[in-house]
């Protein structure tokens, strides 16, 4: 291309990128026909524009100016010898271990004292039970069969076959309900034996319905000990404190022993 085109061609992009007016381009094309150059008021654009970059970092420049005006991205970060982090850890964890034991307090707490204290129950009961006195006399029976089978718990009973006598009992009473009350005393006393409380409270609250007076001591006394075993302290000491009362009660020496270990 020829110099006068080129600079044509000059004016006419400046004109067109909106660079120059259209006076200015008057004057540009006057100068080309005086024959003088239009470079020394405007210099020929250049495809790449200089631009302004940063001032270069010195990497081994740590001071605090340089750390606060460097990208997030550069920033060195100590997490693991930070204040916070340890603190916010203690501090969870403190807060969660008493949670962890508030809870345990109010779950678990009753639940080994009722524990310990059926232990402490049961302990009592063992330590103060013996089966009442059984004989083939103590129950009038007018039939063979039922003779037999009262004949049959006797045996189970004396040889401390609880389940057992339950069972034979059971039958007897169903048969000849007339002095029932004789049964559910035996087996309330079993009852105990095999450590079903409940069972034998039930049974020995019926017998006392039904029985002569001269049986109520010897029935209070597995009653009040039915009422140890199934934790019922203050049902116990009133039963006991009624047998205390006389001291020609029915067991009355062990009566008073085993008031004075569930009052402590």
């Amino acid at each position: 291309m020829k110099p006068f085109e080129q600079e044509m061609d000059f004016i006419l992009d400046k004109y067109l990128n909106g660079l120059i007016t259209k006076e200015e381009v008057q004057e540009l094309h006057e100068k080309l026909q005086r024959g003088e150059s239009i470079y020394e008021t405007e210099a020929p654009a250049t495809d790449v524009q200089e631009m302004d970059l940063p001032e270069s970092r010195d990497l081994t420049d740590k001071s605090p100016y340089y750390e606060r005006n460097l990208p997030i991205y550069e920033q060195q970060q100590d997490f693991e010898n930070t204040v916070e982090t340890p603190k916010a850890y203690l501090f969870t964890k403190k807060y969660a271990s008493g949670a962890v034991f508030f809870f345990f307090v109010v779950l678990f707490a009753p639940i080994i004292y009722f524990i310990l204290s059926m232990e402490h129950s049961n302990s009592l009961v063992a330590k103060y039970f013996e089966p009442h006195t059984i004989t083939i006399q103590s129950r009038d029976l007018v039939r063979a069969d039922v003779q037999d089978e009262w004949e049959n718990a006797v045996e189970k009973y004396v040889s401390r076959q609880y389940a057992g006598t339950i069972a034979s009992l059971n039958r007897v009473k169903n048969k000849q309900p007339d002095d029932a009350y004789i049964d559910d005393f035996y087996i309330g006393v079993s009852y105990i034996a095999c450590g079903q409380a409940r069972e034998a409270i039930e049974h020995l609250n019926d017998a006392k319905d039904a029985a002569p007076t001269d049986w109520h001591d010897e029935i209070d006394w597995y009653r009040a000990l039915a009422h140890v075993q199934e934790s019922e302290r203050e049902k116990a000491q009133k039963l006991l404190n009624d047998l205390t009362a006389d001291t020609q009660n029915y067991n009355y020496q062990k009566t008073k022993k085993l008031l004075e270990e569930i009052s402590q």
